[in-house]
């Protein structure tokens, strides 16, 4: 079993994000509860998160305090979204800035599946729930279990307005 499989949703999310360079490496990790409000999780659950990439070498105690530690630190080797995952995303982007998926509702793998014209496998759709939320698209939902739509505007006509 891989490492990154038995890391919580918050950590997949910030592991995702230091991917995207939206929390680069050799700088601060924002406070547990700036990434709480951003992610819109528990604090709880990011100081868990943060205590899991600590374990695993991603953050590492520096200087002026918790810093994204260098790849070649870590403990396993970054996880990267399949072409299928990164699909999946880009459909639901799409289907959240059109309105067809509103704020507030629940996705679940399943029914995600469901309303994709293309089938994909459980795994990238996950994997794109995960990206969805490293943007700040859905947030991870504990129960019940899934990712809520947190916004439906697309981020060119929100910074239009």
């Amino acid at each position: 079993m891989s490492t990154t499989l038995a890391f919580s949703v918050v950590s997949r999310v910030l592991l995702r994000q230091i991917r995207r360079c939206d929390l680069p490496i050799g700088r601060p990790v924002p406070d547990g509860a700036v990434l709480a409000r951003d992610l819109g999780v528990p604090e709880i659950a990011v100081d868990q998160a943060l205590r899991e990439l600590h374990a695993a070498g991603v953050v590492a105690d520096g200087v002026a305090g918790r810093v994204v530690a260098p790849v070649r630190q870590w403990g396993f080797s970054p996880p990267v979204p399949t072409a299928s995952a990164q699909a999946a995303a880009r459909t639901l982007r799409v289907m959240i800035y059109n309105d067809i998926l509103r704020p507030g509702e629940l996705l679940t793998p399943s029914d995600v599946a469901a309303c994709l014209a293309v089938r994909y496998n459980r795994l990238d759709i996950g994997d794109a729930l995960i990206e969805l939320a490293a943007g700040g698209l859905v947030t991870p939902q504990a129960e019940p279990r899934g990712f809520i739509v947190r916004c439906r505007q697309h981020p060119r006509r929100r910074q239009q307005s």
